[in-house]
């Protein structure tokens, strides 16, 4: 059978650090620049992942939903979702440039802006081709509709175009 041991060592230097917040205790200063600056762009995003954009979220997608309830108008409603999700595609995009960022430099910057961009055309992509079925079955019903009115039967027929 397995042994497995569990070893908690305190490995800081300083003797006066103490880990309870608000002490007065300077932090450690690291020697590496470039891991501490980003563990705080990772920290930051953590920090607005988790706390800010959701409220923010909240707030924004509330007064948006609500438009066309408090003004009557669905059309300027249906712009600012669309504004709104541009937004989210381009705070996706940043998000996705920082990450790569702080993982692997510029290299790690430009391989999370593309992957940012993908996803935003594949989103546009998909979205374009919604609308083109949403127009596809428009227009058969709206064919539907005349030919129940009788609209066509006078182009069919070319009753229109013979002299009474």
């Amino acid at each position: 059978m397995a042994n497995y041991e569990i070893i908690i060592r305190n490995e800081t230097t300083d003797d006066d650090a103490s880990p309870i917040a608000g002490s007065g205790a300077k932090p450690k200063k690291t020697s590496g620049g470039e891991a501490s600056s980003a563990k705080n762009i990772a920290k930051g995003i953590v920090a607005v992942e988790g706390f800010v954009k959701p409220f923010v979220d909240k707030l924004l997608t509330n007064r948006i939903q609500t438009v066309s309830i408090r003004t009557g108008a669905q059309e300027l409603q249906e712009r600012l979702s669309f504004a709104y999700s541009v937004g989210q595609q381009a705070y996706g995009i940043v998000k996705s440039a920082a990450v790569g960022a702080a993982v692997g430099r510029l290299p790690g910057a430009l391989i999370g802006t593309l992957f940012g961009l993908l996803n935003t055309a594949i989103s546009y992509a998909q979205k374009a081709q919604q609308i083109s079925y949403q127009r596809t079955v428009e227009n058969i019903g709206l064919n539907y509709m005349n030919i129940r009115a009788g609209g066509s039967v006078a182009s069919y027929s070319q009753s229109r175009l013979t002299d009474q």
